[in-house]
This record gives structure tokens, C-alpha cells and sequence, in this order.
């Protein structure tokens, strides 16, 4: 489940990664010679979680004054600024991007929520600086894409997972990005988890920002508290942290399943052994009982018969035993009656 998850977020970051880098790259030439406002238009048309994309330049072509190009997706329609006032945009003024801007060449901001429409994004951040068309002038600056993390939470609470479980992300410092409840989101860390819901040692969430996978126990709000397993799996560009929550009742659902059905198939065994064993008792040991008990009369005294026992093979396998030491007696006796008649016979 985590790697079907991580496949799909892995490939809309990368997508997004190409795209500001190869248009980084192509500033000079989109400035110079192409429509700018149709190439960012059509972008952010073709890529429905790419709310918006901006190329910020340290000096507009042909003059000192910087300008900041903005394609912006709203409800119905792709919105194109030109020259625009940077502070007129969320991303250009907020705290997540400042610290960026100089500081780094490329890289994902902090998730964050834009005040133009509320909407959940994260920003990759690409600078750059290359020679002007013909070594007119230097052009530098910086572009940005927005992706969407309403569109990525979407696309993470339609992956099935089990019946019951679910899936979230949260950033490098373990801040809730995406989540069912949509209240939790960039509310609820690793760190601040209710009691009700973790339960171990803290050193245990640590972890899971160091190590590449965790297993925890959690008792999650959205699952009435129900004991359930949370692993975790990081997402190595840009360093988010899947977590997929299953509850234990239902990855031991299956083994229950078969253990109920081992143990009504055993009881159906024994109930129909019960019931053959007396139909081979009355049609089979009961005969054999009754000759047991004749020959054992037969061979054996009255006062030696009395309190005997009651194992029908024993019986009759001792039974067998008397009757062949019988015989042995009465053919020795015979033989010797036979020589005594003999004797008898030529005296006469």
C-alpha cells in the first residue's frame, strides 16, 4: 500500500521538479521571443494540481524594475498577471519562501495555507541566473510551482487501504500535510498526539524522523481508538513521511476467520465421532462383546470369571491363551491315556 501511495506522490513532485528546472532554464528565451502568458497558461491548464506558477525576475528586460509573472488556477478559469505587485501574492510574501529566496538554489518549502483561497499547497523554489538573449544582460531570478496538497490528500484517501485503515503525510518535522480529518491538518505533529491516541515512549516518534521506516501502535481518533499499527515510510525527494494506519483487528481478520473455521470443523469431528462410535459399538463391538463373554465363560473358572476384565480384546486374546493351554492339557492327557489303553490291551 505504501509503495503504490508513494508512487503517485513521487511522480507529480517529479513532474513538477522537471518543470522548474527546464523552465528555469528557458526564462531568457520565454522572455525574449515567445508568449510567456500563453507557454504558463497552458501549464498550468495541462497539470490540474499545479494551482499556479510564477517567474520572478530581478529586472524586467529593457529596464532596472523587477517583475513578477503569475499563471493562477481559480474555479473555472487559468488567470495570467504581468508586472504584477509581489505582495499581492501568498507565496511571494510568506515566511515558508523568504528564507529561500538567496539562500538556496532549489527546493520544497514548508507546507502552507494561501490566503487567496484557503487551498493547502507546497511550493518547489528553483533559482536562477543566466546570460540574456544576444549578452544584452543578465537575467536572475527565481520560478516557483505550486502543488496542491488538497489534490495530493484526495488522491491518498482514494488509495484503499483495508476496510477501515488510511493514510496521511506529514512534512520533515512531522507535521500533519494531509489527513482524513482535514481538521488535523498543519495542526496536529508527531509531537502532540492526545495520550488516547499514543500511548508508548516518546523516543519511539523520534524515530520515525530519523529512520526510513517505523512501525508504531497507535489508537486513532477517526477509528473510535481502535488499537491499530501505523508505518511509516519516507518519501526520499522531498523527505515527507507516508503513514499507513491499519487497525490490528483487521490485519488479524483473516487468521481469526480461519481459526473460527479450524475450530468448527474440529467440533463437526468430534460431534461425528461421537455419533460413529456408538453405531461401531453396536454393530461391531457388541458382537464381538458377546462372544468374547462365551468364550471367556468357557474358558474360565466361575470364581476367576467374576469381577473380570471388561477390555473385550484383552479378554479374549487371555481367553484364547486358557483355551490353548487347555487343549495343550487335555492332548497330553489323551496321549497318555492312549499309551495306558495300549498297555491295558496286550496284557489282556
Amino acid at each position: 500500500i505504501s509503495t503504490e501511495i508513494i508512487g503517485n506522490i513521487e511522480e507529480k513532485t517529479y513532474v513538477i521538479e522537471e518543470l522548474g528546472n527546464n523552465l528555469a532554464m528557458q526564462v531568457p528565451l520565454l522572455v525574449k521571443s515567445y508568449d510567456i502568458q500563453k507557454f504558463m497558461t497552458n501549464l498550468v491548464n495541462r497539470y490540474s494540481y499545479v494551482p499556479s506558477i510564477q517567474i520572478f525576475l530581478d529586472q524586467k528586460p529593457g529596464s532596472s524594475n523587477p517583475i513578477l509573472y503569475v499563471a493562477e488556477r481559480t474555479d473555472s478559469t487559468v488567470i495570467f498577471y504581468e508586472d504584477v505587485e509581489i505582495e499581492q501574492f501568498c507565496h511571494a510574501c510568506n515566511s515558508v519562501l523568504r528564507p529561500m529566496i538567496g539562500n538556496i538554489p532549489s527546493g520544497w518549502s514548508e507546507a502552507y495555507r494561501c490566503p487567496r483561497d484557503s487551498h493547502l499547497v507546497v511550493l518547489f523554489y528553483k533559482e536562477f541566473k543566466s546570460q540574456g538573449i544576444d549578452g544584452a544582460q543578465d537575467l536572475s531570478g527565481y520560478v516557483s510551482f505550486e502543488l496542491s496538497l488538497d489534490f495530493l490528500n484526495d488522491l491518498i484517501i482514494s488509495t484503499k487501504v483495508g476496510q477501515h485503515g488510511f493514510a496521511f503525510l506529514m512534512d520533515t518535522l512531522g507535521t500533519f500535510i494531509t489527513h482524513p480529518n482535514e481538521s488535523f491538518i498543519l495542526d496536529r505533529t508527531l509531537f502532540n498526539l492526545p495520550d488516547q491516541v499514543f500511548k508508548g515512549n516518546p523516543e519511539e516518534l523520534h524515530a520515525i524522523l530519523r529512520d526510513s521506516s517505523v512501525e508504531i501502535i497507535v489508537y486513532p481518533d477517526i477509528l473510535n481508538h481502535a488499537r491499530s499499527i501505523a508505518f511509516q515510510t519516507r518519501i526520499p525527494n522531498p523527505g515527507w513521511i507516508l503513514s499507513v494506519v491499519l487497525p490490528y483487528f483487521e490485519i488479524y481478520y483473516q487468521l481469526r476467520w480461519f481459526v473460527f473455521k479450524m475450530i468448527v470443523i474440529t467440533f463437526l469431528a468430534v460431534a461425528i465421532i461421537f455419533i460413529i462410535i456408538p453405531y461401531i459399538s453396536t454393530k461391531i463391538l457388541h458382537p464381538l462383546s458377546q462372544v468374547t463373554h462365551e468364550i471367556q465363560s468357557f474358558s474360565t473358572e466361575q470364581a476367576e470369571y467374576d469381577g473380570y476384565l471388561r477390555n473385550e480384546a484383552e479378554a479374549l486374546a487371555n481367553s484364547l491363551k486358557r483355551l490353548r493351554k487347555m487343549y495343550e492339557k487335555f492332548r497330553i492327557n489323551e496321549a497318555e491315556s492312549n499309551k495306558q489303553r495300549e498297555i491295558l490291551e496286550r496284557d489282556l
